[in-house]
């Protein structure tokens, strides 16, 4: 909650999850096949700026960012494997992991680590395959309070698949809004071999304004990167004026136009995309009382929905 109170106190943004899409230049992939039931049951085992003042001023300097030329072409925080599934590949599926029952088998049985039963927070929870490294992640993620702050949680299957490791997440201030959220625009990185996220971070204060900015996220072998790219700040005055700055990740004045296209101008090397996810929600009970068989079926279906698909 710290980090999130940071935020506020140095402004904040709004603007429509599609207009960001739609600046990204990505594609809207077909949603993938229904579950196959036989299959399911033939392949598991049992088992500084002041409180928004009409002049914002807001800082990003407390999560360190590079310098605008070395942003555009990403420093990886990993060494990048030799061959990605991208490189030749214009679509990937989280089925299309080996091991697949195995591995949904394992998340099932490790359902008390990602699980939480709050009557009060509403969680949703997805299992996909972000890094495309054929291990599947849980990812349970939540929107909470009148400020909209965004907690997420990962845990990907380990490499002998006999255990969930908890993502390590970068420490900053911001948190993607994952929510509901099922089209993502995407960016591979062939170079780095890694896959870029377009998130949005969306935070309210009241009547006094909101913040938007747009994220980087990426995860490689459980390593999760959060950066900003770009942030639109809405306020208003005591007499209802408002006002917008966009600025990047620095806290440098830009146009909306830059704002807009961020993300194309950061990955303008990389391949353009959209990411599909499907997710598993407790407001409908989806998770709350599965077990067994039954839970493996939520998990395949969200699974069975996540997919990239890169521009052609």
């Amino acid at each position: 909650m710290k980090k999130h109170l940071k935020k506020l106190i140095r402004g904040l943004t709004g603007i429509c999850m599609a207009v960001t899409f739609t600046a990204c230049g990505a594609i809207v992939p077909p949603m993938a096949d229904s579950i196959d039931e036989s299959e399911l049951d033939a392949g598991v085992s049992t088992g500084s700026a002041d409180v928004f003042h009409n002049t914002p001023t807001p800082s990003f300097t407390s999560t360190p960012t590079p310098a605008e030329d070395e942003m555009l072409t990403p420093t990886p925080t990993y060494d990048p494997p030799e061959h990605h599934v991208l490189d030749d590949n214009v679509s990937y599926r989280a089925l299309d992991v080996e091991n697949l029952m195995e591995q949904l088998n394992l998340i099932a049985e490790k359902k008390d680590v990602w699980f939480v039963a709050d009557d009060a927070v509403l969680y949703d929870y997805t299992v996909a395959d972000m890094d495309c490294n054929g291990r599947l992640e849980i990812v349970r993620a939540s929107t909470q309070g009148t400020g909209f702050f965004s907690y997420n949680n990962i845990w990907e299957v380990n490499e002998d698949f006999s255990d969930l490791l908890a993502g390590e997440t970068t420490e900053g201030d911001y948190r993607s809004d994952m929510v509901e959220v099922e089209n993502v625009p995407v960016f591979y990185d062939s170079q780095n071999k890694s896959v870029h996220y377009i998130y949005n971070d969306y935070l309210r204060n009241g009547m006094m304004g909101n913040a938007n900015t747009i994220i980087d996220f990426c995860i490689t072998n459980n390593s999760i990167k959060e950066r900003p790219i770009a942030t639109m700040i809405t306020l208003y005055s005591d007499l209802g004026e408002e006002s917008i700055e966009y600025k990047d990740s620095v806290g440098e004045i830009i146009t909306e136009d830059a704002y807009k296209n961020c993300a194309q101008k950061m990955f303008s090397s990389a391949k353009a995309g959209m990411a599909v996810f499907g997710w598993a929600r407790t407001m409908n009970r989806d998770i709350d009382d599965a077990e067994g068989p039954y839970l493996r079926e939520v998990l395949y279906d969200v699974c069975d929905r996540f997919q990239i698909v890169i521009n052609q």
